[in-house]
C-alpha cells in the first residue's frame, strides 16, 4: 500500500471503523515512512560510492 493510500484511508475514516483498524494503518505509514527514510539513506551511501568510484576510475 502506497503513503497517499494509507493517508487517505485515515483521513476519510468513519466514524464505524474502529480504532484498532486506524491505529494498525497509522502504524503501517510510520513503517513506511521509517523505510522511505532508511532507502533514501542508503541511496544516498550508493551514489557516494559510486561517484568515488567514478573519479578513482578517471584518473
Amino acid at each position: 500500500m502506497r503513503i497517499s493510500d494509507l493517508n487517505d484511508l485515515i483521513d476519510n475514516a468513519s466514524d464505524d471503523i474502529p480504532d484498532y483498524i486506524i491505529q494498525s494503518w497509522e502504524d503501517e505509514l510510520d513503517n513506511l515512512y521509517e523505510e522511505k527514510a532508511d532507502n533514501e539513506e542508503r541511496l544516498e551511501e550508493y551514489q557516494d560510492m559510486y561517484n568515488n568510484w567514478q573519479e578513482y576510475n578517471e584518473d
